[in-house]
């Protein structure tokens, strides 16, 4: 049922455009000619480019690029996997050997290692707040502070 919209569109769409060129032909005048010259320069390039395209190379490449990116995704996706399952394992390899050792693993040890850049920071801001002056007083405390006779 829903064929019957597009059918009177289209005919009155083909209809329409009878209409103008016969009204363009009558006054010798074309309507948005400017418009209308850029838009068939633009079909015209098209329609060469799609004349000259070699499309069994295009979809060649366009497979093999996709085929390549799909194993990357499947290669960075498997490394993800091993790598979560290499932390697990190394987890429960320390744990076992500090049970076999009769030893409790300290905490720091299950965290990776600080890079320089951050055991500097942390140092920074452990000295400023060692050396921090302590704040000045105000002019009411010190006034608080003195005793009358």
């Amino acid at each position: 049922m829903l064929y019957f919209i597009p059918i009177p569109i289209a005919i009155s769409m083909l209809l329409a455009f009878i209409l103008l060129i016969a009204v363009e032909d009558r006054r010798g005048v074309r309507f948005f000619a400017a418009s209308r010259d850029r838009f068939d320069a633009r079909i015209a390039r098209t329609a060469f480019i799609l004349r000259h395209v070699d499309w069994g190379a295009f979809f060649n490449d366009v497979a093999r690029a996709g085929f390549e990116r799909l194993l990357h995704d499947v290669a960075h996706g498997t490394l993800i996997v091993v790598r979560f399952i290499e932390r697990i394992l190394t987890r429960t390899v320390r744990s076992l050997r500090m049970r076999r050792l009769g030893e409790v693993a300290p905490a720091e040890a299950m965290m990776p290692k600080q890079s320089r850049i951050a055991g500097t920071i942390l140092y920074l801001k452990s000295t400023l707040k060692r050396t921090r002056r302590t704040p000045k007083r105000t002019r009411t405390q010190d006034v608080e502070d003195v005793v009358e006779l």
